[in-house]
């Protein structure tokens, strides 16, 4: 085991700069769990030259937009169908989506918010994006939060000037994403091949895990190290970050499986107890 401590705030911003300049894009909305923090760790375990890349918990995507150069195919997925979405229109409709983005901030208000919020059926999938993306710049402190019949819950943030449009962000993410087949689905149901990496980034165990309406408890957790011993069997180059756990330990407590260990700032939580420094495990088979 290696362990890389003290990759705070001040050290992460520090090396980030150090390749920002070759990235052309970032993450377009805010996600608990985003890895900017921990990019400077996770880039020492992936390759230079990447074939097919796979995030099935893709989230913000903070990993994928620093390594894109590097990437030739991408497969991009996750469980929450309004993000992949929102994915989905800022590559295919990024014109549109950033009128409706003007139309949200030129509205913006409390009164707004909430008539957004309680709009839950919604035809246009551009709409449908927008009034994701809209909320996300919106709530409170970034967080992405449903409740179990799916239903965003979050009460506006007391944001003076939220980011509601960044067009040439989302222009930039666009033309990242050219690269990349978008899919709205569990990470079961991947199918990475010999000489693939795959990049995962669940829920973390014991920590916010409602993203979607089913949580992602121990089950979740003991199903994605399963897929993870069979890719890695297959081939697949595996990376995966999740809390410094005796519980995760355990589940990757094999020969084949390296277990690496950094700090990192949580700075999208629910609680201000929670946005500090935490111990994180970087896991991988190679």
């Amino acid at each position: 085991m290696s362990d890389i401590e003290g990759l705070g705030d001040s050290i992460a911003e520090s090396s980030l700069r150090g390749f920002a300049q070759g990235v052309r894009s970032r993450p377009f909305v805010k996600w608990a769990g985003g890895k900017r923090s921990l990019l400077p760790v996770l880039l020492q375990h992936l390759p230079d030259d990447i074939g097919n890349y796979w995030e099935p918990f893709v989230g913000g995507g903070a990993l994928f937009y620093a390594i894109e150069s590097r990437i030739r195919r991408a497969h991009l997925s996750d469980a929450n169908a309004e993000l992949m979405i929102a994915y989905k229109m800022v590559l295919e409709k990024c014109e549109a989506l950033i009128e409706k983005l003007e139309y949200h901030k030129l509205l913006h208000s409390h009164r707004h918010y909430i008539a957004v919020r309680k709009r839950i059926k919604i035809d246009d999938p551009v709409e449908r994006a927008a009034r994701f993306i809209y909320l996300n710049k919106t709530c409170y402190n970034g967080l992405y939060r449903v409740n179990k019949s799916g239903v965003f819950n979050v009460p506006m943030g007391k944001y003076k000037n939220p980011s509601i449009v960044d067009a040439d962000n989302l222009r930039a993410a666009s033309e990242s994403l050219a690269k990349a087949m978008l899919r709205w689905q569990s990470f079961e149901e991947i199918e990475p091949k010999a000489g693939d990496l795959v990049y995962c980034d669940p829920p973390y165990d014991e920590t916010y895990d409602q993203y979607t309406p089913g949580r992602f408890n121990g089950a979740g957790q003991q199903l994605l190290a399963d897929c993870a011993n069979a890719w890695s069997k297959a081939g697949v180059l595996v990376v995966i970050s999740n809390s410094d756990t005796p519980f995760i330990r355990n589940l990757y407590n094999a020969p084949h499986w390296k277990i690496h260990v950094a700090s990192a700032a949580n700075m999208i939580n629910c609680k201000a107890s929670g946005r500090g420094g935490r111990r994180e495990t970087i896991i991988t088979n190679a």
